[in-house]
């Protein structure tokens, strides 16, 4: 029996994420270095003075970058992982907006010299100076995106994955890469993101295709 034309095929969806991936850095990088030129807002405030430093975060903080990942192991649904493209992308090109009308930086932590410490010091290193894409945080916006893709595997599934947002959100405070602004709007954008990707893939992408064809032909990269 042929499997439903939604099931997405595992192979093409993990080198799909890594092509996406590729793209999404070039972009974010290109878009940090411009923003990192313009005039920067302080928008501390006294929660996030308030707000301990624990370097040790780090390894949660940088555990974002496999989430997206997970997700296509766990979403079986080809045509939810299309959209979960869809809105990675939509949140970031929104966000680029923001980042270039309210940059922000502020500075850096004291760093001790254990392990964490200088792990993170480094990240702190070559990150843009003197700071740029930090409102909305896209780390919280894509866990949480993640989040919002995977809810449809129940309850298991989404009570681990939001769980896994919540406390990355937390990370991006305590390693002090990211102010409660920033994690806030970064939340909000996560949904506002997947609901207008819904709408752009019901409208742009043919889902009485099987999955794998729709996302192809939505972005023109099928042959004949």
């Amino acid at each position: 029996m042929p499997e439903p034309i939604a099931v997405r095929p595992l192979g093409f969806y993990v080198r799909m994420m890594l092509v996406a991936y590729l793209v999404w850095a070039v972009y974010f990088l290109s878009m940090g270095h411009l923003a990192a030129t313009l005039p920067t807002n302080d928008l501390r405030t006294a929660w996030d003075l308030a707000i301990p430093f624990w370097p040790w975060m780090v390894w949660i903080y940088d555990f974002c970058y496999l989430i997206p990942l997970f997700a296509v192991f766990v979403v079986k649904d080809g045509h939810r992982l299309n959209r979960l493209l869809v809105a990675v992308y939509t949140a970031t090109l929104t966000a680029t907006i923001v980042y270039f009308l309210v940059p922000v930086s502020y500075p850096d932590p004291a760093f001790g010299d254990d392990l964490s410490s200088r792990f993170l010091a480094w990240q702190f290193a070559i990150d843009f100076q003197p700071g740029a894409n930090k409102m909305p945080s896209l780390h919280v916006a894509n866990s949480f995106m993640v989040w919002l893709a995977v809810r449809s595997r129940g309850r298991g599934y989404s009570a681990a994955f939001l769980l896994g947002a919540i406390v990355i959100a937390l990370s991006t405070l305590l390693t002090k890469k990211h102010l409660v602004a920033d994690v806030a709007l970064g939340v909000v954008w996560a949904h506002g993101a997947w609901y207008l990707a819904g709408h752009l893939y019901h409208g742009l992408f043919d889902q009485s295709l099987p999955a794998r064809e729709a996302l192809l032909d939505g972005l023109r990269l099928r042959r004949g």
